[in-house]
């Protein structure tokens, strides 16, 4: 069988909790960990530090913005400082998206050092169509991002096929792309977009911890993937 990249979004709101969860996720098999530090109500420069250091794990440092589902209520610039402290500490990657401040965004672009930049991309209503996706990622690409994620709503199935040839197109173009689709049509993007060509795919420790609107638990995803034989873990 092939491998698969399981990402687990760590979404407690204290850093205490979130390094019990940090050691949750390891233990059921997490490959990477995503510190969605936007939602921690007492975050600090400390805290990060801690939480980064905290696993040997790969992590993406994310402090999600509002309008892009995320509960970041500080300054545009204060995030952006934990963005450049993240680099600083070595986070293996960071998330910033396509829509932030643009002399932001390119200001950190310019200073990721050894850190891979993620720039995403979110779309809570609807799916655009694969020629305005792509047209959406290539936008990325050019930014510098290491990365492109693309995260659309899926309204129907054929969504879900829209996602899947994204992938396939990034893929020949040999450029490193997440694409998913959120809600409950589009969990079968989320299940089958690693063996699509996902770079990974997220999943939460429990339903009440889910980042996003449909995101299974790692436990299903791992259920599905041996009932269904498509993926096995790595070691």
């Amino acid at each position: 069988m092939n491998t698969c990249t399981i990402c687990v979004c760590i979404t407690e709101t204290t850093t205490q909790a979130a390094m019990q969860s940090i050691t949750q996720a390891e233990e059921a098999g997490a490959d990477m960990l995503e510190l969605r530090i936007d939602y921690l109500e007492d975050i600090t420069p400390a805290h990060l530090e801690m939480l980064i250091h905290a696993t040997n794990k790969p992590v993406i440092v994310t402090p999600r913005l509002a309008s892009e589902g995320g509960h970041w209520q500080s300054s545009e610039a204060e995030r952006f400082e934990y963005l450049h402290q993240a680099v600083a500490l070595g986070a293996d990657y960071i998330d910033v998206e396509f829509r932030a401040t643009p002399q932001l965004r390119d200001d950190l672009i310019a200073h990721k050092r050894n850190s891979q930049v993620i720039i995403s991309y979110h779309n809570f209503q609807e799916t655009e169509s694969l020629a305005a996706l792509w047209r959406i990622f290539q936008e990325q690409m050019d930014l510098g991002a290491d990365i492109g994620k693309i995260a659309t709503m899926a309204n129907s199935e054929a969504d879900t096929r829209i996602i899947r040839n994204l992938l396939g197109k990034a893929g020949e173009a040999h450029q490193a792309c997440i694409a998913l689709c959120m809600g409950e049509q589009g969990m079968t993007s989320r299940v089958h977009a690693p063996e699509w060509g996902s770079f990974l795919t997220f999943a939460a420790l429990d339903h009440a911890h889910a980042s996003a609107p449909g995101q299974l638990t790692i436990d299903d995803l791992i259920m599905i993937w041996s009932k269904k034989r498509i993926f096995s873990q790595k070691g």
